[in-house]
């Protein structure tokens, strides 16, 4: 009956439940206890296991948006990270084929077919612009490689398709991706906050009025009525004697 389900409500209901909480002698164990009075029976049974299982559906449901939110972000970062490499693994290929593109006009131009000849120790001379000192440095130009090498390597760089086998941590994000859209996909219909270990029942132990109490109430109801009424009478025939 939806009315006497809505007049429960309406009565006052979180004062009318008692909540007690225990802990057993293992600690781990914690057990809480929820009592729910009223006068009908089957709608309080009724009300109390709906409200034990809403507060259970809520409570994982607030658990599970807070793990898919924190899940959302998390996927968002790595996704920005993958998405960052990315753009500059292009970019790197693209500044390696302007260079092998250069290098290789100055070998065509220097007739630089083959690697040059020179020894593993060549130095190429700079003057620092802050000292004025001649430095060394053992990077050799990239022309002496020749244009038979130099082209190959256009041709190679100019046709890889996919960089991701060049991004150094890639593959960790990839995996980390993969395993956060793993867990994105779980359901959680079989969660619950806590283990129900009996629904709700009528209680045995009826509360029934108390009879002395009841009968004390009524006498001191009835002889105040009773000396109210004879106080009463008195003074309305001292009334009616003066009007005679």
């Amino acid at each position: 009956n939806e009315d006497s389900v809505d007049s429960i409500f309406k009565d006052r209901f979180s004062d009318k439940i008692r909540i007690t909480y225990d802990v057993a002698q293992n600690v781990a164990e914690k057990f809480i206890k929820i009592e729910f009075v009223g006068n009908r029976v089957d709608d309080v049974v009724f009300i109390l296991n709906k409200y034990v299982l809403f507060i259970d559906h809520v409570t994982v449901q607030s658990v599970v948006d807070a793990l898919r939110s924190r899940i959302s972000v998390d996927k968002k970062s790595v996704n920005e990270a993958i998405s960052s490499l990315r753009i500059i693994a292009e970019k790197t290929k693209q500044d390696k084929i302007d260079k092998i593109t250069e290098d290789l006009n100055i070998a065509e131009e220097l007739n630089i077919i083959h690697p040059a000849d020179i020894s593993l120790n060549y130095f190429i001379q700079s003057i620092s612009t802050k000292t004025g000192i001649i430095d060394n440095t053992n990077d050799a130009p990239g022309y002496l490689k020749g244009t038979a090498i130099l082209k190959a390597e256009l041709n190679s760089m100019r046709n890889r398709k996919n960089n991701d086998p060049y991004i150094s941590g890639l593959h960790k994000l990839l995996e980390r991706e993969k395993y956060l859209d793993k867990i994105s996909m779980l359901t959680f219909s079989d969660v619950h906050a806590a283990l129900i270990d009996q629904m709700a029942t009528p209680s045995l132990c009826k509360e029934k009025p108390n009879a002395l109490l009841v009968v004390v109430v009524g006498a001191i109801f009835g002889f105040l009525f009773a000396a109210f009424y004879i106080l009463f009478n008195v003074l309305l025939k001292k009334d009616v004697g003066r009007l005679e």
